[in-house]
């Protein structure tokens, strides 16, 4: 049964708390095995024939990508030629012009969306205009903004800013109205990455009851479970009864796994979804690794915002490309996931790959010496987008979704230039 694989695994992460504690949650390498053993542990116990070997070089050359890409992350943190030095955070009131382009930016693609697609559910193939596309530009600044505001009130003032709430819910409104669930995740990976830093960092005192903590409790609860509701819904709508049955129809699933499904009532679709999402994409990064010889985008799959506009006569034709891991996947694979690996190999071919994943790894590095020397909020948020950045190396890389990589582009504009700063007096509380 595919659920012994979790026990092990439970155990594994118990251990890993018990001697590193709460710090453990603001380490990317910790959200990277959560992740990457959700898909081993799918793909190798389900038993579910792909139509596609999982080869033995498959498997070695992944080995090989999380070794250089540990390398990389070394050197980063040992690097010294970047001069890092510490400072103190700036209060969130003092980017709030740089908020406001953020809140700009989703009205722009809601507006655009609601007014060509109308309360659509379908996730791709949807209309989007120049309006819409602006505004995605500017709606991962409420990600940054969002997670650094959080970390301010709850590191200086011991208390959850329910306005950061109000950030995060207006960043994941648009991946809400196309059926994405992976900015919801973002979101409370996020958080979660930035109490459990700020919760190590202070010593814990009984605090008494009052009837705004209760309210500030009550409403975190609502959300969290409004959330959950909404990632279910969204589950249902996504994978119905038609879907189940195609799933089971183009793949040989065992009897052991359609009877385990069953004792689950609605849960099953859950199940399921997880199985269909996370168990191809050992088998897809095979058949990509043995059978995709190109064309080669250089960096432009993953930037996918850019290259679906780019003129035909540069030949990194996105479309062509698309239609090329299409014809590879054969419709066996739901999601048409194959990690972020299977991006590097379509952008780089497989050495190519290699080196990318060490530059990747070194930013990393940087990152984390940088977060080392000064750990303020500031650098505090960059470590938690790494952190939630993790889910993504299941899927095609964290650099295909705008969202999450222009969150990246935004964090080093806001923090390490003057944009969005006002000159304001304040006071902390």
């Amino acid at each position: 049964m595919i659920y012994r694989f979790y026990i092990p695994f439970i155990l594994l992460m118990g251990t890993l708390y018990f001697f590193k504690g709460k710090k453990i949650f603001v380490n990317e390498i910790f959200w990277l095995i959560c992740w990457w053993g959700l898909v081993f542990g799918t793909s190798i116990l389900s038993n579910i024939y792909w139509g596609y070997d999982i080869s033995s070089s498959t498997l070695i050359y992944i080995i090989a990508i999380f070794i250089l890409f540990l390398v990389g992350r070394y050197f980063g943190k040992n690097f010294n030629q970047i001069r890092i030095t510490k400072r103190e955070d700036y209060h969130p009131t003092k980017y709030n012009f740089i908020t406001i382009l953020g809140f700009l930016g989703t009205v722009m693609f809601v507006f655009d969306y609601l007014h060509l697609n109308g309360m659509s559910t379908v996730k791709s193939g949807y209309n989007i205009s120049i309006i819409g596309s602006l505004g995605s530009l500017f709606m991962p600044i409420l990600l940054v903004m969002g997670l650094y505001r959080f970390g301010y009130y709850y590191y200086y003032y011991k208390k959850v800013d329910l306005k950061s709430f109000i950030y995060l819910l207006a960043y994941i409104l648009p991946s809400i109205l196309n059926s994405g669930r992976e900015s919801i995740f973002n979101i409370l990976i996020g958080i979660f990455v930035i109490k459990s830093f700020c919760d190590d960092q202070t010593v814990k005192k009984r605090k008494k009851i009052t009837i705004k903590r209760i309210v500030i409790t009550v409403t975190i609860l609502f959300f969290v479970i409004i959330t959950l509701m909404k990632v279910y819904s969204l589950t249902m709508t996504r994978f119905t009864n038609n879907e189940v049955n195609v799933f089971l129809f183009r793949n040989k699933v065992p009897n052991s796994i359609i009877n385990e499904a069953n004792k689950l009532g609605d849960l099953k679709y859950i199940y399921y979804t997880i199985l269909s999402y996370f168990g191809h994409q050992l088998a897809f990064l095979s058949c990509m690794f043995h059978e995709y010889s190109g064309p080669y985008m250089y960096g432009m799959f993953e930037l996918n915002i850019l290259s679906r506009r780019l003129p035909k006569f540069l030949g990194l034709d996105y479309t062509l490309v698309s239609n090329t891991v299409k014809y590879l996947a054969n419709g066996r694979f739901k999601g048409d996931w194959f990690t972020i690996i299977g991006s590097l190999i379509v952008d780089f071919g497989k050495i190519g790959a290699l080196v990318a994943i060490i530059i990747i790894g070194f930013f990393v590095g940087i990152m984390r010496k940088r977060f080392k020397i000064s750990p303020n909020i500031e650098n505090l948020s960059m470590i938690s987008l790494i952190c939630l950045s993790m889910m993504s190396t299941v899927q095609l890389g964290p650099f295909y979704s705008i969202n999450i990589y222009g969150a990246y582009i935004w964090w080093f504009l806001i923090f390490n230039t003057k944009i969005g700063k006002i000159k304001i007096n304040y006071t902390k509380e």
